[in-house]
């Protein structure tokens, strides 16, 4: 008889772990396609709050780097002097390192996207993003180094949660696609993906929100603000 109990234990516990395995959803394979991709076909997107596809352009004004700590002089010089495709760099948010690299004139995609490569090899910077403009802007005739119309990419990104999204599935989510959760609150996260992550903020707010995990999902843009070459 105890060994019929004991057996009925196991059996009930078995079935509870069972469960548990079960309900756990499998996380979404999701594509990316924003890797500075060149393709004439090369399309890029972020959702706004209502979900709504903001399509964009690459800006060839400058470019966003975010660097590891401030930087003197002689690093910015030294920075300039080695990738010859960039103007100058100047600082736009000093307590979180934020800098526009200012690109030289007719600078193609390929020669943008090579610069970005071997930006993130130098150990002092955190990540070098592509920046945009809309392509409704660009459809009403604004130049893609129009500074006015310029969405820099910093390397963090928004989302507002579900009420049944819960932390772990958050963890879940950073430990995949190797991004940062910066700040929490039951109601919204603030994530960063770096130049170690498997995207850029652009790329991973699209695919956090094509989890289903969350209401919304936007980019962390730097706009209106006053640039000095």
């Amino acid at each position: 008889m105890k060994n019929i109990v004991w057996l009925a234990a196991v059996y009930s516990v078995f079935l509870v772990f069972s469960s548990c395995t079960k309900s756990e959803e499998p996380l979404k394979e999701i594509d990316l396609n924003y890797d500075l991709n060149c393709g004439k076909d090369s399309t890029c997107f972020y959702y706004t709050f209502n979900a709504e596809k903001i399509f964009l352009d690459y800006s060839t004004l400058c470019i966003t780097i975010k660097f590891s700590n401030h930087l003197s002089e002689e690093y910015i010089k030294y920075i300039i002097e080695q990738n010859n495709e960039l103007d100058s760099i100047s600082i736009i948010n000093e307590y979180e390192n934020l800098a526009y690299g200012y690109l030289k004139n007719n600078l193609n995609c390929e020669k943008i996207q090579a610069l970005l490569n071997r930006l993130t090899t130098d150990q002092l910077i955190i990540c070098a993003n592509p920046n945009f403009i809309t392509k409704e802007s660009t459809f009403r005739g604004i130049l893609p180094d129009n500074k006015e119309a310029l969405m820099g990419l910093t390397d963090e990104f928004i989302v507002e949660n579900h009420n049944s999204t819960k932390l772990q599935q958050i963890n879940k989510l950073l430990e995949q696609t190797k991004t940062t959760l910066l700040r929490y609150n039951n109601d919204w996260a603030v994530i960063s993906a770096d130049k170690n992550s498997v995207g850029n903020s652009l790329e991973m707010s699209r695919y956090f929100y094509e989890t289903g995990s969350f209401e919304y999902s936007h980019p962390n843009f730097l706009v209106s603000v006053s640039l000095y070459k």
